[in-house]
């Protein structure tokens, strides 16, 4: 890991050290920054660098729901919200 690059998000500029929310080819570090902010990430529980789920995928093509996947090991009430927040996208 020592030599891969460095990958921030393209809203509010943090590093990202886990599996990043994509949407138009661009990088967010969460779903309320892929929607232009505010940024939705807890800094006291972010996901660990191991973490593989993205938070959201958007297609490049039509900009409809490709994958959501959910933080594992989030607290259910996390989660929730997540979702919650695309019923209205």
């Amino acid at each position: 890991m020592g030599d891969s690059k460095k990958i921030y998000c393209a809203n509010c500029g943090i590093e990202i050290r886990w599996q990043p929310t994509i949407v138009n080819g661009k990088t967010y570090c969460c779903l309320g920054c892929s929607r232009g902010g505010p940024c939705t990430c807890d800094y006291r529980n972010l996901p660990s660098p191991d973490d593989a789920t993205t938070l959201a995928l958007r297609s490049q093509k039509d900009g409809k729901l490709a994958n959501l996947g959910l933080v594992p090991n989030a607290p259910a009430s996390k989660n929730k919200l997540l979702t919650e927040g695309l019923k209205d996208g």
